[in-house]
């Protein structure tokens, strides 16, 4: 699925970036890390139980701060659903496995070599001004014994 996303958004933005919000910009980085911390918490979010002591303690933490900024008080239901949704996507953050853009920069470059793309062009794409960054970082794939197996075939032919 992934794959056929990918593939879909290279074909509406040739010129890249491929990643856009809504109103066709590229995605900052901030939106990006914004984007993980809610899927962290999406993803850590099943089956949490919060205390309503635990609901009633933020309510006032959160009245206090809104007093502090000089936002008007909120009804208490209101006031209560923001509290729990505070407490449950910080329960969830902490349960849940943690997403970073590095890492899928990471993947893709490993990826793209062990596929077969040339360390330059990976280099290029990755948008490093040179090799120096591929070798360092990526040379761990030089110890995977069935990849130096498939290379050396590969030459051999």
């Amino acid at each position: 699925a992934a794959l056929a996303i990918t593939k879909r958004l290279i074909l509406q933005h040739p010129e890249g970036p491929i990643f856009r919000n809504a109103d066709g910009e590229p995605w900052t980085s901030f939106a990006i890390n914004c984007s993980f911390l809610r899927l962290q918490a999406a993803m850590g979010r099943y089956e949490i139980e919060i205390s309503d002591k635990a609901i009633a303690a933020h309510m006032k933490v959160m009245q206090k701060r809104r007093k502090e900024n000089g936002k008007n008080p909120l009804p208490n239901g209101d006031l209560r659903w923001q509290a729990k949704k505070a407490l449950v996507d910080a329960t969830a953050r902490k349960n849940a496995t943690k997403y970073f853009l590095y890492a899928f920069r990471y993947s893709y470059c490993t990826h793209g070599l062990m596929n077969g793309t040339d360390p330059v062009t990976m280099g290029k794409l990755m948008g490093h001004a040179d090799l120096t960054m591929i070798y360092k970082i990526y040379a761990k794939i030089a110890k995977d014994p069935v990849f130096m197996l498939s290379a050396a075939r590969k030459v051999a032919r």
